[in-house]
């Protein structure tokens, strides 16, 4: 019974092992019967005319190898028959430094097109050293253009080959621009001026950046033209990590899409060397506003949080409420008004929290109803009819 076993083993591993060493040529079928693949193998490795086909019966791929790497043009087809990709390939060794020496790659030399199942194309770009290299188009699906631009290899850098390089253009569909940027070598990274449009052609967004960051004027738009938000970043770079950071700096300002002003707030560049880092934090007054063009809010920033008075107003102008703040928490008095100028409501709050007497007030001045807290915790309330007594 043991020999039987080892006889049995060694008939699998004789069976692995002539599967492994292909040679010649082969062919292989889908479960429909369907003609799957037509390819020619020598000393184990795929070597000629190599062929897939979908279950339709269509060409799905169509190419040739040398010795296990691909070579020449390289085609793939949709299920329909239509061409989806085409692209070439050359032979070349690569020394890693290490046994073997050398391996046998096949890399992408040349024109590279890929296409849409209707037949239109899409992208048309070119390989250099097997990395994009020179002009790139790019389409929908109607034939209009999606985009233009250049890839750059120069050799010298792996990293950074292959990138996009200078100025690219995208479009929406129906041909208005929708956006301009400028890449610096390595791709990633934008360099220059950065604009965008909505698809009326109205200017969406302006930006300026240095090495991937935003740095000068930031102004964004709404579709019917109006300024949506401006202001201004500041590049800076942090030792002795050289990290590169885009703090807002300045004045801020947001509006409404009718043009009125809904905020304004004024940013300072705080840097934190232990954790090498820089933002822009809120630091000095700032307003909020009403879509009608009156005060909403206003008050002021102390290192990122709010600090000193607040104060709240109605969309009819009139004071809502008036509190302290200390470093981001409410603390101290605040008060609350009616719109007829009346008290509404007195507290105190301390680090945050509710802390001693809260009065409720009518509108008409007689109070309403008073609690008693301390830190947080209601501890007592009562409740007060209007106009009666007490």
């Amino acid at each position: 019974m043991q020999s039987k076993r080892i006889f049995l083993s060694l008939l699998l591993l004789t069976s692995l092992f002539s599967e492994e060493i292909k040679d010649g040529f082969i062919k292989k079928y889908h479960d429909n019967g369907q003609l799957e693949s037509e390819t020619t193998y020598k000393n184990g490795k795929l070597d000629g005319p190599y062929k897939t086909y979908h279950e339709n019966g269509q060409l799905r791929e169509e190419g040739t190898y040398n010795n296990g790497t691909r070579i020449g043009l390289y085609r793939i087809y949709y299920d329909n028959g239509q061409l989806w990709m085409e692209l070439n390939y050359i032979e070349y060794e690569y020394d890693i430094g290490s046994s073997p020496p050398y391996w046998r790659l096949g890399k992408q030399e040349g024109p590279s097109m890929f296409y849409y199942k209707n037949g239109q194309l899409k992208q048309k770009k070119t390989y250099k050293d097997g990395k994009e290299h020179g002009p790139s188009v790019q389409y929908y699906e109607n034939g209009q253009l999606y985009s233009e631009g250049n890839y750059l290899t120069t050799g010298e850098d792996i990293h950074k080959d292959g990138q996009e390089y200078g100025l690219w253009k995208f479009y929406w569909e129906n041909g208005q621009l929708y956006n301009e940027e400028t890449y610096i070598y390595g791709g990633y990274w934008w360099d220059g001026l950065s604009v965008k449009y909505y698809e009326n052609g109205q200017l969406y967004l302006y930006e300026k950046k240095r090495d991937g960051k935003r740095i000068g004027p930031y102004i964004s738009y709404y579709e019917n033209g109006h300024i949506k938000k401006e202001g201004n970043y500041k590049y800076v770079i942090d030792k002795p990590a050289w990290v590169v950071h885009e703090p807002k700096d300045g004045v801020w300002k947001s509006y409404y899409e009718n043009g009125q002003l809904k905020s304004e707030i004024t940013y300072e560049v705080v840097s934190y060397q232990d954790f090498r880092h820089s933002y822009g934090e809120e630091n000095g007054p700032y307003k909020y506003y009403w879509e009608n063009g009156k005060l909403s809010e206003e008050g002021t920033y102390k290192d990122g949080e709010l600090d000193g008075i607040c104060l709240i107003y109605y969309n009819t102008g009139e004071l809502e409420t008036v509190g302290m703040f200390k470093d981001g928490e409410k603390d101290g008095i605040v008060k609350g008004y009616h719109k007829n100028g009346q008290l509404r409501l007195e507290g105190v709050y301390k680090n945050g929290k509710r802390n001693g007497p809260y009065k409720w007030y009518f509108d008409n001045g007689e109070l309403k109803s008073e609690e008693n807290w301390k830190d947080g915790k209601l501890l007592y309330r009562s409740s007060h009819s209007n106009q009666s007594p007490l």
